[in-house]
């Protein structure tokens, strides 16, 4: 819609207002451009690391008989969206670029990317391979894991954590080689996201020894895994 004299009935009924025509090259070579190829990563990528982690839990109920039972505790599992993989997709969904310069986009239409970034055959491209991501991440550890006396790590938990921690180091590389525009802000919170996750298990151990209320099948895990 163009906003004028005419009246605000365009504005309205519109997506998006501009105040002039000429403002409408830089609405489509810039923030067009740059919204399509934000979104359609930003798609792919949240289908890829969610269909990731539930194909690993898929991948453990062939050796626990399909009883439904989880090698990840909940509270890990609850924390893999909202804390470990959830800032650098958002940061890269609002500052990544094709080019390094915005204005390379209005200076040069010619690089107008004309293809379409998201279709089917793309999306589950996507999808393959967090199956296989998946699959390493899960058949490694499960068939590497070994009995040692009192320090095993051939549990339950043990391997659950162990797929858990390669996973999301994976996911989290992923948005970094997906990324064109690399800031400080988002190499920082790509080095956030995967080193955090090993903090937040020490923790998850000692709080449960603090609240009193010590699973026995996760007291001290971390501390032998790591």
């Amino acid at each position: 819609g163009i906003l004028g004299k005419e009246g605000r009935q365009a504005v309205n009924n519109s997506d998006f207002a501009i105040g002039q025509f000429r403002f409408l090259g830089r609405l489509l070579l810039v923030h067009g451009q740059l919204s399509y190829y934000r979104l359609a990563h930003l798609i792919k990528y949240s289908f890829y690391k969610n269909i990731a982690i539930s194909v690993m839990m898929l991948y453990y109920q062939f050796y626990c008989g399909f009883s439904g039972q989880p090698s990840i505790d909940m509270l890990t599992l609850n924390f893999y969206n909202t804390v470990f993989t959830a800032i650098p997709i958002v940061i890269f969904s609002l500052m990544d670029s094709p080019v390094e310069c915005l204005e390379t986009l209005m200076k040069y239409p010619k690089i107008y990317n004309t293809s379409r970034t998201l279709h089917t055959g793309i999306f589950w491209k996507a999808q393959i391979k967090a199956f296989v991501d998946a699959a390493i991440c899960f058949f490694i550890p499960y068939y590497a894991t070994f009995y040692s006396g009192s320090d095993s790590i051939d549990g339950l938990y043990a391997v659950g954590r162990i797929s858990y921690v390669a996973l999301q180091a994976v996911v989290t590389l992923e948005v970094l080689m997906i990324a064109r525009h690399y800031t400080t802000l988002f190499i920082a919170f790509v080095l956030y996201s995967w080193f955090i996750v090993f903090p937040f298990f020490y923790l998850f151990d000692w709080s449960m020894q603090i609240l009193r209320v010590p699973d026995p099948g996760q007291a001290g895990m971390s501390t032998q895994i790591f």
